[in-house]
């Protein structure tokens, strides 16, 4: 375990663009954890919409690095393109829901119940909800 003091910070941003205000709070707790809040609107009503929340400090790092592409997804089913890449990964995900998740145990099950029955690679891809490559991928990992 870290024993490692977290600092204790307040970060306070606001942004503006094309007439919306975006603000955004987060402050470190003496645990460790992070306490968030987001807020966006109009520059009239600048506290419209707000996501709240705490978050641990070892998720940090993960969140850091999942949270752009998690957006451009959403971002995609609203048919918002955020940049080339994130638009790619949104794209995959639209065509395989499960793309660049990781792999539950019944998933794992499932899959290796489709494989003995002789599913195809393109049956269970449909079926999980990933590409054929991952499929094929996850078989070879796993003989």
């Amino acid at each position: 375990m870290d024993d490692t003091k977290p600092v204790l910070m307040t970060l306070e941003r606001e942004v503006i663009d094309s007439g919306r205000s975006f603000r955004i709070s987060a402050t470190t707790m003496p645990d460790g954890h992070t306490s968030i809040l987001l807020r966006s609107g109009s520059l009239d009503d600048p506290g419209t919409h707000e996501l709240s929340g705490v978050i641990a400090r070892e998720d940090l790092p993960i969140l850091a690095r999942i949270l752009k592409p998690e957006l451009a997804s959403i971002a995609a089913w609203q048919g918002i393109s955020l940049d080339e890449r994130a638009h790619t990964m949104a794209q995959r995900r639209r065509d395989h829901p499960k793309a660049y998740t990781l792999w539950t145990t019944a998933e794992q099950e499932s899959l290796m119940e489709m494989a003995e029955a002789g599913k195809t690679i393109a049956q269970i891809a449909k079926a999980l909800g990933r590409s054929p490559k991952a499929i094929a991928l996850r078989l070879e990992e796993t003989s």
